[in-house]
């Protein structure tokens, strides 16, 4: 996986060279990550072209890199990094007393961690 376009640059210039197979996955597209150097955004757009497959972790990198290579819609895929919306609901109170009490759980057994005495907060 890539953290920046250029991470794996060299890497898969030996694998085209050696006509190995490869896939990229790109973690972050912005497009102060991206070369102004007219020839290594030729080299990075054949890196790209030539992958058997292009994914990245939001919708809004993927297209951003479509634009930036000038392909059609259907190239590349987006696989979400992280878990729906649904599950970043806010907390209901009476949702979890209810849950924990069909649960058999009661409120004295249930601890949570808290910073000992003395033990200074991180900045």
């Amino acid at each position: 996986m890539n953290g920046h376009p250029l991470g794996t640059f060299a890497a898969i210039d030996a694998a085209l060279a050696a006509g190995l197979p490869y896939v990229i996955r790109e973690g972050v597209v912005a497009p102060h990550f991206l070369p102004e150097d007219e020839a290594q955004r030729s080299v990075l757009k054949a890196h790209y072209l030539g992958a058997r497959a292009v994914m990245t972790n939001c919708g809004e990198n993927l297209q951003y890199l479509r634009r930036f290579l000038g392909v059609s819609e259907d190239f590349g895929h987006s696989i979400r990094n992280g878990a729906e919306d649904i599950y970043f609901r806010p907390r209901d109170a009476a949702s979890r007393r209810d849950c924990r009490a069909a649960l058999g759980i009661v409120p004295r057994r249930i601890s949570t961690w808290r910073r000992p005495a003395g033990l200074a907060e991180f900045e």
